[in-house]
């Protein structure tokens, strides 16, 4: 494929270059609101949702967060800190990219955790047809609003964004710098937070 689109048997569509190298994608997904769904605290359970809506499998909410396990005697290495059905508290409410990728595991062995990727590795999964949970801020700027979304596309520079913090379709292009600036420094009130928090969906 040369100069042109291309729509693979997943429905995700591509652009290829003169050269033949794909220079852009975006992902075949459905888009999910927590906010609809009951979670205003579950934006991590929710972007897995729509990573997991490419390859055409679907969890509840229930199911997710039953097994991360939840409550205020967690951490988010361990579990999801707080009530993802609450309003928030003084700490972060959240789970780590790994906890949440390894708990998953027993449903679907293609949630893989990729902490520690930057901005090539994202591109790489997304042109290799996998949507990333991503660990950013609702505003992507560090310390505003600790938020968890989905990359569902890239394109000329530019990561697509599906934010599952809305009661209706919320998605949008960042830039990368922007992206990487924020997934790569990025804390979680009181906690001790990793760096550069990703989990692709594989398969």
């Amino acid at each position: 494929y040369r100069n042109q689109f291309y729509k693979d048997s997943h429905k995700n569509v591509y652009h290829f270059n003169r050269d033949g190298d794909a220079d852009s994608v975006d992902l075949y997904h459905t888009w999910y609101s927590q906010l609809n769904q009951g979670y205003p605290e579950g934006c991590e359970a929710t972007s897995l949702q729509i990573a997991l809506s490419n390859k055409n499998k679907h969890y509840t909410m229930t199911q997710i967060y039953n097994a991360v396990g939840y409550g205020y005697n967690k951490t988010p290495d361990n579990g999801f800190y707080g009530n993802p059905r609450g309003n928030g508290s003084a700490l972060t409410e959240t789970v780590f990219a790994s906890k949440l990728a390894s708990s998953m595991k027993k449903y679907d062995s293609g949630i893989v955790d990729i902490t520690g990727t930057n901005v090539n590795g994202v591109i790489s999964e997304l042109l290799n047809g996998n949507p990333v949970v991503t660990w950013g801020d609702y505003y992507w700027q560090l310390g505003r609003a600790f938020h968890v979304m989905t990359i569902v596309g890239y394109n000329n520079g530019k990561f697509l964004i599906s934010d599952p913090y809305a009661t209706s379709k919320r998605e949008y292009y960042v830039t990368t710098s922007a992206w990487h600036q924020v997934n790569s420094n990025n804390t979680a009130l009181g906690w001790q937070t990793p760096k550069s928090m990703n989990v692709a969906v594989r398969a």
